[in-house]
C-alpha cells in the first residue's frame, strides 16, 4: 500500500462525513497540518490514529490500510445510501408539512411508476 491511498481515503472519508481538517484534528487529537500531511501523502498517521479514523468513519483498519478495487464502489455506495436516507426523511418532513393529500398523490404516483 502505499501513502497515496491511504491518503485518498482520508480525504474522502473526512469529506463524505461532512468534517474539516480542524474537526477530524480535534477528534484525534492531532493538528491540522498532521491531518493535512496525511491527506497530502506527505506523511502517515501512527496505527493508533488509523484505529481511531476507523472508529469515526465507521470503517475497518483493514479497509483503511488494503487496497482494493471494491474501495470506490464501496464508498460510493454508502453515500448513495446516506442521501438516499436524507432524501426519504425530507419526503416526510414535506409530507408531514403539506398533508394527507400530498401523501395520496406520492403513493397514486409510485403506483404509476
Amino acid at each position: 500500500m502505499t501513502n497515496v491511498d491511504l491518503s485518498e481515503k482520508i480525504v474522502k472519508l473526512r469529506k463524505n462525513n461532512n468534517l474539516t481538517q480542524e474537526q477530524l484534528a480535534e477528534q484525534l487529537n492531532v493538528s491540522r497540518q498532521s491531518v493535512s500531511k496525511w491527506e497530502s501523502g506527505q506523511a502517515a498517521p501512527d496505527i493508533d490514529k488509523i484505529v481511531a479514523m476507523g472508529e469515526i468513519f465507521h470503517v475497518t483498519t483493514d479497509y483503511l490500510l488494503k487496497p482494493s478495487e471494491l474501495d470506490e464502489l464501496a464508498m460510493k455506495t454508502e453515500m448513495l445510501e446516506k442521501r438516499q436516507r436524507e432524501i426519504l426523511e425530507n419526503e416526510e418532513v414535506i409530507s408531514a408539512y403539506l398533508g394527507e393529500g400530498y401523501r395520496k398523490k406520492m403513493a397514486e404516483e409510485g403506483q404509476n411508476a
